[in-house]
């Protein structure tokens, strides 16, 4: 799990450099963040909110794998992999999401070593 104290300055400038998307779990149309079998181009961080993890299983099947909240960046092993999503990603409550391109997080890695561990 890559956590990050949000104090850091460097995180601060991610927030300000990056679109901030919004999940409603109210709504429908506007819950599913990633769905497994995507394409990685990004990252996400969560501002607000918290964030399911599913595995659908061959028998349809929902099993959650994971769930994050503010703070916490998911997406982020498959990315550094090149491999597609394994899982979906919901949002469990109203949630803020900051995505980060997949140059810049690796250059986030790169320069903070706080982020990367």
């Amino acid at each position: 799990m890559c956590r990050f104290v949000s104090t850091n300055v460097e995180l601060k400038f991610v927030i300000l450099k990056f679109s901030v998307i919004f999940f409603s779990a109210d709504s429908s149309q506007n819950r599913e963040v990633v769905f497994e079998g995507d394409e990685v181009t990004r990252v996400y961080f969560v501002q607000t909110g918290r964030i399911k993890i599913l595995k659908i299983t061959a028998g349809s099947k929902k099993l959650i794998t994971g769930l994050y909240g503010p703070g916490e960046f998911f997406g982020y092993l498959t990315l550094l992999e090149g491999t597609p999503h394994r899982n979906s990603a919901v949002a469990v409550d109203d949630s803020e999401l900051i995505y980060v391109p997949q140059d810049d997080f690796s250059q986030l890695l790169l320069r903070n070593r706080e982020v990367s561990q």
